[in-house]
C-alpha cells in the first residue's frame, strides 16, 4: 500500500548519487571569528568569506557568487559564504564546515550557506543554509553538537530545525521530502539521539511537526501548506534517494572484498534506520513518530 511519502518517485530526479560520509582525520584548521565576534552574524564585506572546503567533487560542479561569473570548482577548493553552489546531471559533492558539518548533494543540486559564526576554541557558532533544489544530505558538526537550535536549513518552502542528527531529502520546486536518518537513541557511539522540526508558515502562522525516529520522514507540498504528519519512508523510496547520493564506483576500482554493501564504511552503503531493523527482527509494529519530551 503506497504511503503519502511515496506518492511521487525519487527517480525523476537524476539516476545517479551521492557520497558517503567523508570523515574529517583531523581537527578542522577554522578561521572563524574571534571569540569577542562569535556572536555576530557574519554579513557580505568587500573580503569574501571562507566557511569551508569542498570535497568528493565528481562530475561539473560550478560555484557562483554574488557580482560574479560562475566558475568550476574541484576537490580542495575553497567555499565562501554565500556562494551558490550547483551540479549538473552528473555532479556530486561534499561541503565541510569549518566546525566539521557536512552537506553532500547529488545532480542537479544547489545549495547555498547563508550564514556562518564559528569559534574554534568554544564551538559556539550558527550554521544557515538553503537547500536550493535537488537531492541532500547534511550530518551536524560541532556547533549543532553542542546547540543544537543554531543551526537551520531552509527549503524552497519551509525549515529544518535539527537537534544534533543526520538528515536526507529530495527538493523538487516546492516540494520537499525529509527524512531523519539518524543516530537512533540506542546509538553505539554514546550520540544524542536524532530528531528534526520541519516547519512551514501556512496563513500567517508557522506549522511544525516533529520527527524523532529514523526511517520517519515529512512532507511539505509547497508555500502555505504544512508538513505532513511523520510516517515511516518506504525502504524502495530511502534506497532511491540514497543512490541519489551515492556516485557509481567502477568495479576496477572497487574489489569486492572491500566494498560489501555489509560494510558501514564502504561509500556504497544504505542507511538502515532503526525502523527497519526492528521490521527485520520480526516487530511488525513501526515505533510512534510521537516523542513525549519534545
Amino acid at each position: 500500500m503506497e504511503t503519502t511519502l511515496g506518492s511521487r518517485s525519487l527517480k525523476s530526479a537524476a539516476t545517479v548519487g551521492l557520497f558517503g560520509f567523508l570523515l574529517i582525520s583531523g581537527p578542522v584548521a577554522a578561521q572563524g571569528p574571534s571569540p569577542a565576534t562569535a556572536s555576530l552574524p557574519i554579513t557580505a564585506t568587500t573580503e569574501p568569506v571562507r566557511v569551508g572546503v569542498a570535497a568528493a567533487v565528481r562530475g561539473r560542479v560550478e560555484v557562483s557568487s554574488s557580482g560574479a561569473v560562475g566558475h568550476i570548482i574541484q576537490s580542495g577548493k575553497p567555499i565562501y559564504l554565500g556562494d551558490v553552489v550547483t551540479t549538473d546531471a552528473t555532479g556530486h559533492l561534499q561541503i565541510l564546515l569549518l566546525d566539521e558539518t557536512v552537506f553532500t548533494i547529488g545532480p542537479n543540486s544547489a545549495i547555498t550557506i547563508d550564514e556562518f559564526v564559528y569559534d574554534p576554541k568554544t564551538d559556539d557558532g550558527r550554521v544557515a543554509a538553503q537547500v536550493i533544489k535537488g537531492a541532500f544530505r547534511f550530518v551536524t558538526g560541532k556547533i549543532a553538537h553542542k546547540e543544537p537550535k543554531n543551526m537551520k536549513v531552509d527549503l524552497p518552502a519551509g525549515t529544518i530545525g535539527v537537534r544534533g542528527t543526520m538528515v536526507s531529502g529530495l527538493s523538487e520546486g516546492d516540494r520537499s521530502l525529509v527524512v531523519l536518518l539518524g543516530p537512533g537513541p540506542e546509538n553505539n557511539a554514546g550520540a544524542r539521539a536524532g530528531r528534526i522540526d520541519v516547519s512551514n508558515e501556512v496563513a500567517g502562522d508557522l506549522t511544525t511537526v516533529t520527527v524523532a525516529h529514523p526511517g520517519f520522514g515529512t512532507v511539505i507540498e509547497g508555500a502555505n501548506v504544512p508538513p505532513t504528519p511523520p510516517e515511516l519512508v518506504p525502504m524502495e523510496q530511502l534506497q532511491e534517494l540514497n543512490a541519489l547520493l551515492t556516485p557509481e564506483t567502477p568495479a576496477a576500482t572497487a574489489p569486492q572484498h572491500e566494498t560489501s554493501p555489509q560494510d558501514p564504511q564502504t561509500e556504497t552503503s544504505s542507511p538502515q534506520p532503526e525502523a527497519y531493523r526492528q521490521e527485520q527482527e520480526g516487530d511488525e509494529t513501526p515505533p510512534s513518530a510521537e516523542s513525549p519530551h519534545g
